[in-house]
């Protein structure tokens, strides 16, 4: 499929299903015309038995506008990636994502950002949580190419592992190959905070409700950054459905 972009939209994308032990591939290509604008959200609920892989190449052109949210609930195997080259010129990119993963299930995130030009903006925050024998899989890759001076690129990875057998592999990169830039990439993997949990279970909330409660919270600035007001409510609904299912 191919989507080409030269006003101002959002696609919201929703990747379901209702079998059993299916093998799903989607792919994706989207262009965005010069001063145009576009916010994409996918929601990928996959079966639990399920092989998916969603792959979506992206291509800007000078001052175009281009915010991603991607929100997962893991499968077998589960993949959403984004490739998107980035022209400069003034162009803003914003990449998120979270994943809320339990049971058995498996989801990754995957993106890849190449600035190639001088002066282009890209902001990317990705959170998530993991528990039971749930495993979460953040690869985050930015590349500054010769001669992309001017360009300011900001990579965060912030995890929650609610279990012993949880499992986060994550592996943000930057390769700068430009003088002139502004970079930087964080990652964290840790728990809950204590004291957090400590004072909701003092005002009378049980564990399990006081956990949800404190990771809603952690997550929501994913989802807060959504620009689209229904297509926010609605990111909003589906994190809240799938952290009360435990």
């Amino acid at each position: 499929m191919v989507v080409t972009v030269q006003g101002k939209a959002t696609l919201l994308e929703s990747y379901e299903g209702q079998a059993t032990g299916y093998l799903a591939h989607a792919g994706l290509r989207i262009d965005v015309s010069a001063g145009a604008s576009l916010e994409r959200i996918v929601l990928a609920d996959d079966a639990a038995d399920a092989i998916t892989v969603s792959l979506a190449d992206v291509t800007l052109a000078p001052g175009a506008s281009f915010a991603q949210t991607v929100l997962i609930s893991g499968a077998k195997r589960q993949r959403i990636e984004t490739h998107l080259e980035h022209p400069g010129g003034g162009a803003n990119v914003r990449m998120d994502g979270a994943y809320l993963i339990s049971g058995r299930r498996h989801g990754d995130i995957t993106t890849v950002v190449d600035h190639i030009a001088r002066d282009g903006t890209t902001n990317q925050l990705i959170k998530g949580m993991v528990r039971d024998q749930g495993r979460a899989v953040f690869q985050g890759k930015i590349v500054v190419a010769h001669g992309a001076d001017g360009t300011d690129a900001r990579m965060g990875h912030h995890a929650l592992i609610l279990s012993d057998r949880a499992e986060v592999d994550a592996k943000p990169e930057l390769l700068i190959f430009a003088d002139d830039v502004q970079c930087a990439h964080g990652n964290s993997i840790g728990a809950l905070d204590q004291d957090a949990l400590f004072y909701a279970r003092q005002r009378g909330l049980p564990l399990d409700e006081a956990k949800t409660i404190l990771t809603a919270a952690f997550v929501a600035e994913v989802v807060d950054r959504i620009e689209h007001e229904g297509a926010r409510a609605i990111a909003a609904a589906w994190t809240a459905a799938r952290l009360e299912q435990g």
